[in-house]
């Protein structure tokens, strides 16, 4: 438990901090110039991660050789199609069934590859390293599979706090109590690939197919579009669920 405190108070301290003086700027209690510090704010996780694993006595080398395992090629192919797929469904629902007309996607022909690799190398994923790679092992080793799933949503939604106040992101055009629902339902996917495998390609790779399927089908700018990503999503999560304790045989505990 030692250490989950401390994994919670350094990556909210440092990202905090950090968004903080961002949006000091915005507001202009600071000089303007200070919001570049917002962009390392992300960092927070992976700092967190690097402190504590210097912390538990561990050699970085044989640490990231065993978070990069190869994972089961089932994974990789689950977390590259599902997330593309709820998005899609949820764009849909608000661009041809409630606005009735055809919406442009979120990204252009030319502009497709650069943001995705913008998204990869910057983007969620640089977060993986503490959220899945530390976290959610401590948790797992403390905690059944659902209030893992609870914990570490909520825990992961509320990090994202100040970003609802910063102008430019995508948490800025989300409600709080929206975007807590959606993290924590998401949630459900990583603990599940968390139990068929311990590396960490395949949370990288969830995220950022997360992030980026977002910003091809932007389902986010409307409460249809989010609510039925909300939807789509917790359909998903029965199955997951299902399928976990089915193939475990054990009871909720």
């Amino acid at each position: 438990m030692k250490r989950i405190i401390q994994y919670i108070t350094i990556t909210f301290g440092i990202s905090w901090a950090l968004w903080g003086l961002q949006y000091l700027g915005q507001e202009g209690f600071l000089p303007e110039w200070v919001q570049i510090f917002g962009m390392f704010g992300l960092f927070g996780p992976l700092i967190a991660f690097l402190i504590l694993i210097k912390k538990d006595g561990l050699k970085y080398r044989g640490v990231f050789r065993n978070l990069f395992q190869k994972p089961p090629l089932w994974t990789i192919l689950f977390v590259v199609i599902s997330p593309f797929v709820l998005s899609g469904i949820s764009y849909l629902v608000y661009r041809y069934f409630v606005d009735g007309s055809p919406q442009p996607l979120g990204v252009t022909f030319a502009s497709f590859l650069p943001i995705a690799l913008m998204i990869l190398f910057v983007g969620g994923p640089v977060e993986e390293f503490g959220w899945r790679g530390y976290l959610l092992p401590k948790l797992r080793d403390r905690y059944s599979f659902l209030i893992t799933i609870l914990v570490l949503g909520f825990l992961h939604g509320l990090w994202h706090l100040p970003l609802h106040y910063l102008n430019g992101t995508v948490q800025e055009a989300i409600p709080i109590y929206e975007f807590l629902l959606i993290t924590v339902a998401i949630t459900v996917s990583y603990v599940f690939v968390y139990e068929y495998t311990k590396s960490l390609i395949p949370f990288i790779v969830l995220h950022w197919a997360a992030n980026y399927s977002s910003a091809v089908f932007p389902y986010f700018y409307n409460i249809e579009g989010r609510y039925a990503l909300l939807i789509v999503t917790l359909v998903l999560d029965v199955i997951l669920i299902t399928v976990y304790y089915i193939r475990n045989r054990r009871s909720y505990s």
